[in-house]
């Protein structure tokens, strides 16, 4: 499949003198192809990150092309936001030689019709992919790694030869990653540069508390609703808001609600932890949704109490650009994006205590919470708005070329 987004960029080659590269006019420079990559065939972080750089980067004049599995995620997301994408690449599991040949041959194939400025990947089989075709092609393109995850990167010669030689340039989601990566010799001496993942600020602009959601989960004026959007799964911390719930609910504050947005392998278990807390009455699990905006809009506060892999929360930025002041706890990048005190609370790991008294801080103050919806609103699109990612992300693009001395003219980024 492929799908055609917005107008095609006109590319006039003249010869440079003296040198083997085509150069474009310096207005055409102006504006960058960049091929982003990703092998990941389900949804996740990973999809919503190269969609909204996608379409961040449309909106400032260049042209995203996405290369991803067949009949992926990604693939159905991008043709829906009308963003080009070639869903013919494989990036299988392991090493398969036909595999990636074929891979290859599809990545030369789009290189020579699309006149590519920059390879931006997100994964390790497709950065494996873009490196070879670097060192099989004459033309040598930028190429830039996003890393998203705190996964330990396993040290080998392989490895340090493909991130300290092969790529140009990588991309940490938050500052906690990036000091996990530079404690790997892998990284020694590479550019890391930080850009926290952006939201969408219109497709999570502030509304009232959505009628249809009201009345699906039976909302009273009276309630409290607490929002925890997330896989349903030991990381993200589920227990720990149920275990600092329980004593408010059973106390004083019987018109607490929770809502739990998402799918995951504990739900079973989170489910029948709320029955023995004697809290299932006031615990909804709803499963995956694709109404979030209407969904956070009956939400009071957000909560977020993850425990592992947390590095630049798109649930947590999405609540606050709604203006719900977030309780979460500080793990991994999520501190980087709550100001405590100001947009919300941050509370340490796995201490459901602190995080039961942040919530009753907000339960007892209404102007307590609008202020800081209102802060949390004002910091969303001072920092993480998409806008602010893509033109971060398009300075590392511009860095990149200046790497490998791709004498495109001058290359203005907008």
């Amino acid at each position: 499949m492929q799908v055609l987004a917005g107008k095609q960029i006109k590319q006039t080659v003249t010869q440079s003198p003296g040198t083997d590269f085509d150069r474009r006019t310096e207005a055409e420079a102006a504006a960058l192809t960049v091929l982003i990559s990703d092998f990941h065939r389900h949804g996740g972080g990973h999809t919503v990150y190269t969609v909204i750089l996608s379409k961040g980067l449309q909106a400032l004049g260049h042209r995203p092309i996405v290369a991803c599995p067949p009949a992926s995620h990604l693939a159905i997301e991008c043709a829906k936001n009308s963003i080009e994408v070639f869903d013919i690449f494989r990036f299988d599991r392991g090493f398969s030689p036909v595999s990636f040949y074929l891979d290859l041959a599809a990545l030369e194939s789009m290189k020579r019709k699309n006149r590519i400025d920059v390879l931006h990947v997100s994964g390790s089989r497709d950065h494996w992919t873009m490196a070879a075709s670097n060192l099989f092609s004459a033309e040598k393109l930028p190429l830039v790694r996003t890393r998203h995850s705190t996964k330990e990167v396993r040290d080998s010669v392989f490895n340090r030869y493909l991130n300290r030689k092969l790529t140009h340039r990588t991309i940490s989601v938050c500052h906690y990653v990036k000091e996990m990566l530079l404690q790997s010799p892998v990284f020694n001496g590479t550019d890391i540069d930080v850009i926290h993942n952006g939201v969408e600020l219109e497709a999570f602009r502030p509304m009232p508390p959505d009628r249809r959601i009201v009345d699906e989960f039976q909302i009273t004026p009276a309630d409290f609703v607490i929002g925890i959007v997330g896989r349903l799964d030991w990381d993200k911390g589920h227990k720990y808001l149920f275990e600092a719930a329980a004593p408010l609910i059973k106390g004083e504050y019987k018109n607490v609600r929770i809502l739990a947005v998402g799918f995951g392998r504990e739900r079973e278990n989170l489910e029948e932890m709320c029955r023995q807390l004697g809290i299932a009455h006031r615990v909804n699990f709803l499963g995956h949704r694709l109404d979030m905006r209407e969904l956070i809009s009956v939400f009071d506060i957000g909560v977020h109490p993850s425990i592992g892999i947390d590095t630049s929360s798109y649930a947590v930025k999405e609540m606050m650009a709604m203006e719900k002041p977030v309780v979460c706890s500080s793990y991994g990048g999520l501190k980087e994006i709550v100001e405590d005190g100001t947009t919300g609370y941050l509370v340490p790991p796995h201490d459901s205590a602190a995080l039961r008294a942040g919530i009753k801080r907000m339960l007892d103050s209404k102007e307590l919470r609008e202020s800081m919806g209102r802060a949390a609103r004002r910091r969303v699109e001072r920092e993480f708005s998409a806008e602010v990612f893509a033109r971060k992300t398009l300075r590392v693009y511009e860095n990149a070329l200046e790497s490998v001395r791709k004498p495109l003219g001058s290359v203005k980024v907008k």
